[in-house]
């Protein structure tokens, strides 16, 4: 397992983040404006000066060459835009916030999408399946920022329950963890109801069933544990899509994550930090992912031998 470990991270994520970092590098380039356009305007001579400074005025491949070195030695560089902060630092200091957040969505909408798509299996065609087909296309199909600016006008300017943003006590968590929660919730509640309704067709819930067993026992001893590895495989595809949802849902809320530091940086065109913030969501993406597949491989038995032992040669005998 160790060996499949190394492999996945040198042989695919090493290789997945030198990708994004060079796209983001050139996307960023190719994008019109500088990090010193907002604000008042300011002297020609001043910009070139401020752009040799930050090495901007060098060729795009030494530039690309120089973070390339930097991000190797753990050096992300300094924020064009905040003097004297560091991108690694700005990092650090929004990381806590978005975790929080990502944390208590996903804490929602792994048991929520789990025990609605698994109540909806057992009846199919029946109220509660019908209503789960159309809250996970709904919850799919609606961007988080629609749904977030739909909150605030439902739950804080006509009925005045909770905060419309704002960041320091447990009532501006609520609404924004709800809206974040909505997509992982949905994702899970479709995936989970396909695959507990194809298991409850299966041979050996019949033979249960049989043996005199109520359909709930039938449903947590032989059902859920069984179909438990497909939900984990979309544990990547969570995490992209909470960082997704993340940056506008904390930019409309105001909370002081790395989604809000990200689309500000967009704004200002702080190069530095919009790679440190894409390369830190790519990594964790690839994190989650391998996880994933561990858990996967120590729930089911056949996984983990075909990820352990040694793959057959392809070579040819000689002849």
């Amino acid at each position: 397992m160790l060996r499949y470990t190394v492999q996945r991270l040198l042989l695919g994520g090493l290789p997945l983040l030198f990708l994004i970092a060079t796209i983001t590098f050139l996307l960023m380039r190719a994008t019109p404006g500088g990090p010193w356009d907002g604000g008042r305007p300011l002297p020609a001579a001043t910009i070139e000066n401020l752009d040799r400074r930050a090495g901007l005025q060098a060729p795009l491949p030494a530039q690309y060459g120089r973070f390339l070195l930097g991000l190797i030695q753990g050096d992300l560089g300094a924020s064009l835009t905040r003097p004297g902060q560091s991108v690694a630092g700005l990092v650090r200091a929004r990381a806590g916030a978005s975790a929080l957040l990502a944390g208590l969505a996903l804490a929602i909408a792994v048991p929520a999408g789990l025990a609605l798509g698994a109540a909806a299996a057992r009846r199919p065609g029946g109220r509660l399946d019908r209503l789960s087909l159309l809250l996970g296309v709904l919850g799919s199909a609606i961007p988080a920022f629609v749904l977030a600016i739909g909150a605030i006008l439902l739950f804080s300017l006509w009925l005045d329950l909770l905060p419309p943003g704002g960041w320091g006590r447990p009532q501006h968590l609520i609404l924004p963890t709800l809206v974040l929660a909505i997509l992982p919730g949905a994702i899970l509640t479709r995936l989970t109801r396909t695959v507990v309704a194809d298991a409850l067709s299966a041979g050996y819930v019949r033979t249960a069933a049989a043996k005199g067993l109520s359909p709930r026992l039938v449903l947590v001893r032989h059902v859920l544990p069984n179909v438990a590895p497909a939900p984990l495989m979309l544990l990547g595809v969570l995490v992209a899509d909470l960082a997704a949802g993340a940056f506008l849902v904390e930019y409309v809320f105001g909370i002081p994550g790395l989604g809000r530091l990200f689309v500000d940086a967009v704004f200002q065109r702080d190069y530095g930090v919009i790679m440190g913030v894409a390369l830190f969501f790519a990594a964790l993406v690839i994190v989650t992912t391998l996880a994933a597949d561990l858990l996967h491989a120590a729930l089911d038995p056949r996984v983990r031998r075909r990820l352990t032992e040694p793959q057959p040669s392809s070579s040819r005998p000689s002849c």
